[in-house]
């Protein structure tokens, strides 16, 4: 009996012996309209390397024609992939480097790739990570839907396994990453396609998760878009439910993970041939290491189990999981909690109950400073197109919840001042951008 593996990989070989102008109009047919089916097949295209440097067919792709976008300095093509091409560009507002993400033109006037592709930019716009991508705009101009992206220059996760980490280096990225998937799990978002290619790794050596393009919210069962994406991921790296179409939740993300650390820690996938085709067939056994890395077993044993209910239950217990591991590498000291003396209570509240009450003053008289003009006159008030404020009032929300926690000017992609800065440049007269920034101003070295 056939399997849905065997029909994909069918289908796959077929479909990577046609040019790419052809190949959407080859699946319509051959998958008899199956959307499902369709979009997995396109997945898998996408993440065949040798697809997209054409070295299956050893022919030259047409060399790209020039982009332009209004605001945008468009340059080099840095990424190529099935569904969309990213440039580095130079956003003219914000005057800084962006990653431009454009959807193929061919696949621009097909509303469920548009819909899918602008639910990433929403997805995105919705988490604030410092292991997150940043998303700076999503929108359409002429025929091309965009996204204007954090830019990063410091390669993939793929270049990481290459050089073959220290295990301190993979504790370090285990730690960004199960922190990024909590974020976006608590927000409902599934990211379904956790692999290598889908992490990018900064200058510093940080790690920031990327394309979220199949991700999928945690509440939605029954939606048209939701029942395309059921299977939707890079083969060897999904989990069992995931590859036989079965219901998801945070583990599945979890379970990807395992792989990816798996690959870290050894070069390698964990079984020889297809980690797909053993995950159907039942074949697929948790991985043993090496005696040199056996401090990472019980993570692994509860990563990469076959049955989801033996798996952490979240990214968050994945932290707490991580704890002993980290002692071990002398990354997680332990720290002894001093005793607070009733007394010292009472003085510490206090304390934050007067700085409490000198801030909420400070904030009052910042607003009345920017709300009321030297002449007296109300400022002017722009004109902006309803996706224009929808995309001030987000970037307000997020500086207001920046400067809540304290994270007034730093890291410079992911803090209140950009996020109000990003505000300003929507709508230069927007009084609770510029109150915001006065509040920055006025707590001084006090928020960083």
């Amino acid at each position: 009996m056939q399997t849905r593996w065997d029909l994909l990989q069918g289908i796959f070989d077929e479909a990577v012996e046609r040019t790419p102008e052809d190949r959407l109009a080859f699946l319509e047919t051959r998958c008899a309209g199956d959307e499902s089916l369709i979009a997995e097949v396109i997945d898998l295209l996408e993440a065949d390397q040798k697809v997209v440097s054409g070295s299956r067919t050893e022919r030259r792709e047409k060399p790209l024609a020039p982009i332009e976008l209004p605001g945008y300095d468009v340059a080099d093509v840095i990424g190529q992939g099935g569904m969309a091409t990213v440039y580095l560009a130079h956003h003219q507002l914000l005057n800084r480097d962006v990653a431009l993400k454009v959807v193929r033109e061919d696949l621009s006037t097909d509303a469920k790739f548009s819909e899918r592709f602008l639910s990433e930019g929403r997805i995105l716009a919705r988490l604030d990570h410092p292991h997150i991508i940043t998303v700076y705009d999503v929108g359409k101009s002429g025929s091309n839907y965009f996204m204007a992206m954090e830019y990063i220059s410091g390669g993939t996760l793929r270049d990481v396994v290459r050089n073959h980490p220290a295990p301190e280096e993979i504790f370090e990225i285990t730690r960004q990453l199960a922190g990024a998937l909590e974020q976006a799990h608590e927000h409902g978002f599934l990211h379904r396609d956790i692999k290598p290619a889908n992490v990018l790794v900064k200058p510093t050596g940080e790690v920031v998760l990327t394309d979220f393009g199949i991700a999928k919210m945690l509440e939605q069962r029954d939606t048209q878009l939701t029942r395309m994406g059921f299977s939707i991921g890079t083969p060897d790296y999904m989990s069992p439910e995931q590859l036989l179409g079965g219901e998801l939740d945070a583990r599945t993300d979890l379970f990807s993970l395992g792989i990816v650390i798996y690959e870290l820690l050894l070069g390698e996938l964990p079984t020889e041939g297809s980690l797909a085709q053993a995950m159907v067939t039942r074949d697929f056994q948790t991985p043993q290491l090496p005696e040199r890395l056996s401090e990472w077993q019980p993570i692994l044993d509860k990563l990469l189990a076959r049955n989801p209910w033996f798996r952490f239950e979240s990214a968050a217990a994945l932290l707490d999981g991580l704890r002993p591991l980290g002692r071990h590498y002398g990354l997680e000291p332990t720290i002894e909690q001093p005793t607070i003396t009733r007394k010292q209570k009472i003085g510490l509240a206090v304390v934050f109950a007067v700085a409490v009450a000198v801030v909420a003053i400070m904030a009052h008289f910042a607003t009345r400073a920017v709300m009321v003009p030297e002449d007296g006159r109300e400022p002017p008030i722009a004109v902006l197109s309803p996706d224009e404020q929808t995309k001030r009032d987000m970037f307000i929300s997020r500086g207001d919840e920046h400067l809540r926690v304290g994270r007034c000017k730093t890291p410079p992609a992911s803090s209140a001042l950009s996020a109000y800065q990003m505000a300003l440049a929507i709508d230069p007269t927007s009084r609770e951008a510029r109150a915001g920034i006065d509040k920055i101003e006025n707590l001084g070295d006090a928020c960083q």
